[in-house]
């Protein structure tokens, strides 16, 4: 990728750079147990909660990163403490835990209390960086460089924290990335790194014309990186939140269809994804958080024509879903034709 991230000094070890604050890690058999097939549910541990994962495939394995946060030290009004757990899946699904993907972590202010929410693009991953700022704590778009040399996922570089911006749900794409502005329902940011770390803005992927979706009435936030599909277009898979009497906020995964340039030409009016596809994984009422009814995803996976959404359901585990591509690419033109 042509992202700009300062190189690691010699030194520099993500494996030396112990957290600051002491948190725990959930053992292996809750992690694998954690990523399920749809309609196969495991036995969860009630104390942990491993969702928001992330791929970095290779040709021996597919390496997932997830977030991984111990339920009895959540607290209202404190961002979940989390700790970045790796898993290693050879050809055959078997899975191998890995060093967690450790990178320091502290409580005093401007300090990077927690590394949330991994998308991974090439050998760049977004992360959200959250940093307490007086009282209140502050979500930064952050990149790192990352490769796989034997010891699962590890820092090639510096984290690059973004602190001139607020905002989260950041992927890298390309030479650029994308996020969501803290306070931008309908938009999402489109930027640069240079060489010496400093941000530019290049552009907006603008929703505003689509807040009407009845799925994404309340924010609509970007899942994935974008998937070609020809003729200078891409799928660019999206999260839509909205409201009901019931829950603060209903998540669902859909497709939008944007052109070289991320110029939004169409929404899907129905989403993809939604919760009630996972009733055997997780029932609902049993999220992380109860206010929330939350079906989201961070990356996919790309193989024999098909992609492989990695659903996080109900901030609690990660759903692996099936499309075949070519299903994907028809819908997304049908609506698109629609719309035109």
């Amino acid at each position: 990728m042509a992202v700009e991230v300062e190189p690691a000094p010699a030194s520099f070890n993500c494996k030396e750079n112990l957290p600051l604050v002491e948190r725990p890690s959930p053992p292996d058999s809750v992690v694998f147990k954690s990523f399920q097939l749809i309609n196969k549910p495991r036995v969860l541990d009630p104390c942990w909660a491993i969702f928001n994962s992330a791929v970095y495939p290779t040709r021996e394995a597919d390496y997932f990163i997830a977030r991984a946060v111990y339920r009895p030290d959540v607290f209202p009004g404190i961002p979940d403490r989390n700790v970045l757990v790796v898993v290693k899946s050879n050809s055959n699904g078997v899975f191998e835990r890995q060093p967690d993907f450790n990178l320091p972590v502290g409580e005093a202010e401007g300090e990077v209390m927690n590394w949330e929410d991994p998308r991974i693009d090439g050998d760049i991953m977004g992360l959200t960086a959250v940093c307490k700022v007086g009282s209140s704590y502050v979500a930064y778009p952050t990149l790192v460089k990352i490769s796989v040399n034997g010891h699962g996922i590890e820092a090639q570089s510096k984290p690059v924290i973004l602190r001139q911006d607020r905002g989260k749900n950041v992927v890298p794409a390309g030479n650029e990335f994308v996020y969501r502005r803290e306070g931008d329902w309908h938009m999402l940011r489109r930027g640069l790194i240079g060489q010496n770390g400093t941000f530019e803005e290049v552009g907006v992927v603008d929703f505003r014309d689509f807040s009407d979706i009845s799925w994404g009435r309340k924010k609509i936030g970007v899942v994935t990186r974008r998937i070609p599909i020809g003729d200078g277009l891409y799928m660019l898979p999206v999260h839509g939140v909205s409201e009901s009497s019931e829950f603060d906020d209903i998540y669902s995964v859909g497709l939008s269809v944007v052109d070289e340039d991320w110029k939004v030409l169409a929404v899907d009016p129905e989403p993809l994804i939604k919760r009630d596809r996972y009733p055997g994984n997780l029932p609902r009422g049993e999220d992380l958080d109860p206010r929330k009814d939350v079906v989201y995803a961070s990356d996919f996976r790309e193989r024999d024509g098909k992609i492989t959404f990695l659903v996080n359901v109900g901030d609690r585990i990660t759903v692996f879903t099936d499309f075949w591509k070519s299903y994907l690419e028809s819908r997304s033109r049908n609506f698109l034709s629609k719309a035109v």
